[in-house]
């Protein structure tokens, strides 16, 4: 299924709480993480599962985007695709900039600076099993303040979105992997600019969410950095 579905990796975040650890500049997902920028190893990891076109939405730091795919040491039958928003539109703008260089449907949306062991043959089959809009891959957290708790019903459609902060304790948090239906993107509004996660995914009606990883990491904080690439080199070591 994976050789026939298309990923888009949203690329384009600033990663302010990084400034200290990043070139002036650099955008998020270029973080060091043992030697190499954070994004070499997401697209390595979508390529030993099986994705063989990607296409990055890339913002804030594009031109140092480029220069590193210039040089990434990119499979021959790996296929590469960039857009950069003219303006900043927000992260469901970016999905909106991307859709023409999409033709999977559903397609893969990631976010630029997380990192799991998300099954993602099992969430698009969830995706296409129950008719869903948009799927949400979903970790369980020992601690969800720090991401926001979602809630789901027995039949796995979200009926809650919480806020960073209020909530605490073990839940589940958003992994930062998504299926989606090109319709989804296609009815967005071409004028407005739109969050992913605050203006486009409460609305949906079909939208639900899947358990499908044990963990996650991302690189928004320097300690989180930390942690990550403690987890990618136990990562790259599991998969040898």
């Amino acid at each position: 299924m994976l050789e026939s579905t298309e990923a888009v990796i949203l690329a384009g975040g600033q990663g302010t709480r990084l400034a200290p650890v990043l070139p002036q500049g650099w955008p998020k997902t270029l973080a060091p993480i043992l030697g190499t920028p954070f994004l070499g190893h997401l697209l390595d990891d979508l390529y030993r599962r099986g994705l063989r076109r990607v296409t990055l939405c890339l913002g804030h730091g594009a031109a140092h985007v480029e220069e590193f795919l210039a040089q990434y040491p990119c499979p021959t039958d790996l296929s590469i695709q960039v857009t950069v928003e003219p303006t900043p539109a927000g992260t469901a703008g970016a999905l909106r900039e991307a859709l023409a260089r999409v033709r999977s449907d559903p397609f893969l949306a990631l976010n630029g600076d997380t990192y799991s062991d998300i099954d993602l043959e099992e969430l698009m089959a969830s995706h296409l099993r129950l008719g869903a809009a948009v799927s949400i891959a979903l970790a369980p957290v020992a601690d969800v303040s720090g991401y926001g708790q979602i809630e789901v019903s027995a039949d796995g459609r979200i009926t809650q979105f919480g806020e960073k902060g209020p909530a605490r304790g073990r839940g589940l948090a958003n992994a930062g992997t998504y299926a989606i239906n090109r319709a989804v993107i296609a009815g967005l509004s071409p004028a407005s600019r739109l969050s992913w996660e605050r203006d486009v995914l409460p609305s949906q009606a079909a939208l639900y969410g899947f358990t499908c990883c044990r963990w996650f990491v991302d690189i928004g904080t320097p300690e989180s950095l930390r942690r990550a690439a403690e987890t990618i080199a136990q990562h790259a070591e599991s998969a040898r």
